[in-house]
């Protein structure tokens, strides 16, 4: 195009190059260090903007909505990896979260679940400075004192028991150690269909916890069991049976109570002693969970109370009960089962 002298310079003219779906304003006269510098600012500027996308996922949460993620930590790897859940044999899962319960937001559905820094709890307070205000105590002051110690707790979102249990009740070779099959399993065979394992309630929810209570994750009486057994137990209370076991299985049942293999029987115990204990109704979404001699759903009354009471005798506490018992302590709740650390609690407390 022609120049008319003393007139405006000609106007620039829109053209395609050879990156594709580019248009360039390529003025008149423009040298060719300009367009390869205007070239290379757009190059760059791209990168930069797919860096900082790349590294912010979405994630939907349940209500629906579209949000961006936490960027995945990448972790040095010692002991293994549960998904991708970094693990530590001694100090356990890196994805502890030292923030309240109440501060912790709703659980996000994503492929790769980002790893969040989670402080445990500190161990640095002997036992028996634990259970220094109660050690002097028996019967109803001996049950008030220890719930005033172990109330409170964290509570996990139920989400987040699959890894918790992984790593609780490991068998080694990323299995678990199912409670009444004492049979293990892959730990990433959970779920709800045929061959999985599930989350067991000891105190089943029917007696008395919701959803919304803390009692629905309390990892103390949450136990890893195969799906079938699972729904075979139901709601069923712990009493001997008049049931046999077959060949090749651990428990038995019969209309209306449920037997565990022999070498979890005080386990079980200790832990609904905890249970009756830490819930006594006097904080929101709890109600009092009480065993019994005489179980009862309505009432919420769990058993059976000297049933258990024998088994806590026959099976004394294991070196993996109190391994557990610490875990929980440090990585989790922030709180103890009181019976495991000292048996004798449970005549003080049940004994009447």
């Amino acid at each position: 195009m022609d120049r008319i002298a003393g007139s405006i310079p000609a106007p620039a003219f829109i053209s395609f190059n050879f990156l594709d779906g580019f248009f360039v304003c390529w003025p008149l006269g423009c040298s060719l260090v300009k367009q390869f510098a205007i070239y290379l600012s757009l190059i760059l500027g791209a990168v930069i903007i797919c860096v900082l996308v790349i590294d912010r996922e979405e994630v939907v949460t349940a209500s629906g909505v579209v949000e961006l993620a936490e960027p995945v930590k990448k972790e040095s790897i010692e002991d293994g990896v549960v998904g991708t859940i970094v693990w530590d044999s001694v100090v356990g899962f890196e994805q502890n979260d030292s923030r309240g319960a109440d501060a912790i937001p709703p659980a996000k559905v994503t492929v790769d679940r980002p790893v969040r820094d989670r402080t445990p709890a500190p161990d640095t307070q002997p036992k028996e400075d634990y259970y220094s205000s109660v050690v002097e105590l028996d019967g109803e002051a001996l049950k008030a004192g220890l719930h005033r110690l172990v109330r409170g707790h964290r509570a996990l979102a139920y989400g987040e028991l699959w890894d918790a249990l992984t790593y609780l009740d490991t068998a080694g070779a990323g299995k678990v150690m199912l409670i009444y099959s004492r049979v293990s399993r892959l730990a990433s065979n959970h779920g709800g269909d045929y061959g999985d394992w599930n989350r067991e309630h000891l105190w089943p929810r029917a007696y008395g916890i919701s959803k919304s209570s803390p009692a629905n994750t309390d990892l103390h009486h949450i136990r890893a069991s195969d799906v079938k057994v699972n729904a075979d137990r139901g709601h069923l209370y712990f009493d001997e049976t008049e049931g046999e076991s077959t060949a090749g299985v651990r428990y038995s049942a019969d209309k209306d109570s449920w037997e565990p293999p022999r070498e979890v029987k005080g386990d079980i115990a200790r832990a609904l002693f905890y249970m009756a204990i830490r819930y006594e109704g006097n904080e929101p979404n709890e109600v009092d969970l009480e065993l019994t001699d005489t179980p009862d759903i309505s009432k919420r009354h769990h058993g059976k109370l000297s049933v258990l009471l024998d088994w806590h005798r026959l099976d004394p506490v294991s070196p993996e009960e109190i391994t557990r018992n610490t875990k929980i302590f440090r990585n989790y709740q922030g709180n103890r089962n009181p019976f495991i650390d000292h048996p004798e609690f449970a005549i003080r407390v049940f004994s009447r």
